[in-house]
This record gives C-alpha cells, structure tokens and sequence, in this order.
C-alpha cells in the first residue's frame, strides 16, 4: 500500500517526477512516524478498555480523535500551503516542482491519524484478522488506481493513488470497529477543529498577497487561539493521563444514553 507507487512510477516515468514523488514521499513517511509512535503508546490505555465497559473506549477515544484531529488538521493545510519552501528548503530549488504531489502526500497524514484510532482498536480487541483484511484491500486500491493514474499524471497520480488507498483503508477500519466491537465515532470530534480552520483560511488568505510566512504564522496562530479556547484545557489532561499509562475515565459522569453499552 505504501511503496508500490514509488516502484511502478520508476517503471513508467523514470524522469524527474520520480524524484519528486520519491522526496515527497520520503518526508510523508518521516512525519508519519510521529503517528505511528503515538498510537503506540496509546496501544496499553485502548488495550486495558478492552476488559472494561465500552463507556471507557469510547471516553479515551473521544479525547484522543479530539487532540488527534486539531493536530491533523493543523499540519495538513500548513504543510500544503507551504509545500513549495517546504522542498526547496528540504531538497533544494531542483526539488521545487515536487510540491504539487507533497501538497497531495500531506493530507494522507489526517486521514492516517483518525485511522488509526480503528487500526489499534481492532488490534486490542483481538481483531487482528480484520485489520490485515482491511489492510489488503487498501493496498489493492493502491495498486490498481496507481495503475490507471500514473501513465496519466505520473507523480501527482501516484500520490492520489496512495491518498485514496489510505482513505478506503480509514473507512473498513472504521466499519470494522462498528461491527465488531462499538461504533466510534469522529465526526463530532471533528466539528471545533474545522471552524478554526475556516477562520484561519481567512487569515492566510487576506494576508498571503504580502508575504506567505507571516499569512501561514497568523493563520496557524489563529487556529492555535481556536484550539485553546475550545479544547486545551481537556487536551491538556488528556496528555498527562496517556503520559502517566492511566485510562482517565469516570464511567459514573458519563451520559448514560451516549457512551454506556
């Protein structure tokens, strides 16, 4: 699911694209590791809800897709409005032309940290079966759009191709976490995160005509101000709690008709 793009794009486009979607690609891979360690360290916490009343999954997911989504949803439109100095700053000016598949790669990032929350689930439950079911046919997806995608768009059709395989990906997990064990949901986590974005879309768009860092710092700022004002003070507990191993949840203070099965 993650590399066959790469190799299928040496096989029909060895020219520059492949250089480009190969540093875009690498980069990806490097922030994505900071998703895959935070999920690792959740793994215990998902784990210990998995004898326990789903009240208490479904509270420490609340909090986690919550903290989770501001991040995503932070980086993505940072990274794609920035991609340009991103790799000429990385790579250097030969690699600029990149940043069109790097402004595609980066959205895999959100899509990768809500997956996840599903992924461990199914992992912690013991539902390791499904994950790798859900793993192979994304993959499939991946091969067979890179196929229809790559002699067409070369670089930026190889990132789309792996984008949408992680997009088909997020949506089995998902379904599979509602089947077999309690739905968990992200659409509500998601509802703060994403009026921040629009005013901080604002920001940047009145200001980028004078100068693209000082329009992407106040945006950012703006999203920041958002995140507090919404959120930071459970963000903040929330952290301390998965720092300190502990599943901070009250099941006695939950709503019995949301969370309690």
């Amino acid at each position: 699911m993650w590399y066959f793009c790469t190799v299928l794009l040496g096989f029909l486009s060895p020219d520059r694209s492949l250089g480009w979607f190969g540093a875009s690609h690498r980069a990806l891979m490097a922030m994505h590791t900071f998703v895959w360690l935070y999920f690792f360290n959740l793994l215990p916490s998902i784990s210990r809800c998995a004898v326990l009343p789903h009240a208490y999954l479904l509270e420490l997911m609340d909090q986690s897709v919550r903290f989770m989504a501001w991040a995503g949803l932070l980086a993505a439109p940072l990274l794609t409005v920035l991609a340009p100095q991103v790799m000429t700053l990385i790579y250097g000016p030969s690699f600029h032309d990149g940043w069109r598949s790097f402004a595609s790669l980066v959205w895999i990032l959100p899509v990768a940290i809500l997956n996840g929350h599903h992924r461990y689930i199914l992992i912690a439950y013991g539902h390791q079966n499904w994950l790798l079911l859900c793993t192979s046919i994304a993959a499939a997806v991946a091969v067979t759009l890179a196929f229809a995608l790559v002699p067409w768009y070369k670089d930026l059709g190889a990132s789309w191709a792996l984008l949408i395989a992680n997009v088909v990906n997020f949506a089995l997990a998902y379904f599979s976490v509602r089947k077999l064990v309690v739905e968990v949901p992200v659409h509500r986590q998601l509802a703060a995160p994403l009026v921040a974005l629009a005013l901080a879309a604002v920001c940047f768009l009145g200001l980028v005509k004078w100068n693209v860092w000082i329009a992407a710092s106040v945006a950012a700022a703006v999203y920041l101000g958002g995140l507090m004002r919404s959120d930071g003070a459970r963000l903040i507990s929330f952290l301390r709690a998965v720092a300190r191993g502990e599943v901070d949840v009250d099941a006695a203070n939950l709503p019995q008709n949301e969370y309690l099965v």
